[in-house]
């Protein structure tokens, strides 16, 4: 799709993933939604650590300048 892509772009679409096969576990009854909400909870927060340590290494994501895509 893009020529390189950032590290939080591919744990960005990691998760996306994962919440999706969550979700369609939690729609076909093998999953207990609240289960389902704790763990993308707990994704979501592995998530948003990955992002504030990205933004405090040498190389943050730069987000002024972002490429435009479409």
């Amino acid at each position: 799709m893009y020529d390189h892509q950032t590290d939080f772009e591919l744990h960005l679409f990691n998760f996306g993933k994962r919440v999706e096969y969550i979700v369609a576990a939690e729609m076909a009854g093998k999953m207990n939604a609240n289960d389902a909400y704790k763990e993308i909870k707990g994704l979501f927060e592995d998530l948003k650590k990955f992002r504030k340590q990205e933004k405090k290494q040498e190389h943050p994501l730069d987000y002024d300048n972002i490429p435009e895509r479409y």
